[in-house]
């Protein structure tokens, strides 16, 4: 680890750091909600990302839409 910036040895995935699977991440025994991934680059055979916890702004963004996909779907807009 480097500040927000993790090293693996090994190739990750993009999809392995998708939201969908940051929703809860333990970091050195510390527990994070809501994470995102902003970056992941192969530098000289080392796997290097940065994670972060979304912002205030960006959960109230994602609500708002989950309520609007919902409302389209209840009215037939959306399947």
């Amino acid at each position: 680890m480097n500040g927000n910036c993790f090293i693996s040895s090994t190739e990750i995935e993009k999809d392995k750091l998708a939201d969908d699977n940051l929703l809860t991440v333990t970091i050195n025994e510390e527990t994070y909600e809501n994470m995102t991934c902003d970056n992941l680059w192969e530098d000289n055979g080392e796997w290097w990302f940065i994670l972060r916890e979304k912002t205030k702004e960006e959960l109230k963004e994602l609500e708002l839409n989950a309520k609007i996909e919902f409302l389209m779907a209840m009215q037939g807009v959306i399947e």
